[in-house]
């Protein structure tokens, strides 16, 4: 007996065929003090995707980050329902690595990250057999105020993660300079932000015994993830340029 986990699904991405049933461009103006800068920084492009069982349906929605560039897709394979798209553009930052989406069962979350700002979009799921999960997506989900957080760090973006709890979204972002900014981001917009200097006692606690022998660069993550472990707790795990594994 064949396990529907196991199968694997060709979809064309940005297709312009007729399985398309709807397609919407959505820009977000996203320009800061710091968007000049942002023009010089560049990610590797990243995807990735979610099944969702609604109403006895399976609804696989992908996405896909390209520089400046959201890509959302979302089909459904039992039934006869068409593949719908979106393409939302960030004007004057870039996606950071990291985005994720959320199924908590009554919602579908967004969790993104820029190089100026964090996003936490809820998408209420629809109790309409005929609806898809995305239906409504617009500019002003990413555009109102109670669903981003602006920050300003003028040191580039290496890497970032995302993990969502009951309480608040958590973005952990790698820095340049080995530094880690924290931000936490409660309901309404509201949040919080700290820079974790390589140089803290936290730090160091994060990096084990005698962390600054050596070149301290290659102590600087390459790759980290956020995860909860347990309610109310979160880890973030890292892998440095030294080939270490810090947690």
């Amino acid at each position: 007996m064949m396990d529907d986990s196991l199968i694997f699904l060709e979809v064309p991405l940005m297709s312009t065929c007729s399985d398309i049933s709807y397609f919407q461009d959505i820009n977000v103006d996203s320009y800061s003090e710091n968007s000049a800068s942002a023009e010089n920084i560049s990610f590797e492009e990243a995807g990735g995707g979610i099944q969702v069982v609604h109403q006895l349906r399976k609804h696989h929605i992908y996405w896909k980050t390209s520089g400046n560039t959201l890509e959302l897709y979302e089909y459904a394979t039992n039934t006869d329902m068409q593949q719908i798209q979106f393409r939302i553009t960030f004007t004057g930052s870039k996606i950071a690595p990291g985005f994720k989406l959320v199924n908590t069962g009554g919602q579908l979350v967004i969790l993104c990250a820029t190089t100026n700002r964090v996003y936490k979009v809820h998408l209420p799921i629809s109790r309409l057999k005929e609806r898809y999960l995305l239906s409504g997506l617009s500019t002003s989900h990413f555009e109102n105020a109670k669903n981003r957080f602006d920050f300003d760090y003028p040191d580039n973006i290496v890497t970032a993660s995302a993990c969502l709890s009951s309480a608040h979204a958590t973005f952990v972002f790698a820095l340049m300079s080995g530094d880690l900014a924290v931000i936490k981001m409660f309901e309404n917009g509201k949040g919080s932000c700290h820079l974790m200097k390589k140089n803290s006692r936290i730090s160091r606690i994060w990096s084990g015994l005698n962390p600054w022998a050596g070149n301290t660069n290659l102590e600087s993550p390459n790759d980290l993830a956020i995860f909860n472990i347990k309610k109310g707790d979160q880890k973030v795990i890292a892998i440095c340029k030294d080939h270490k594994i810090r947690v």
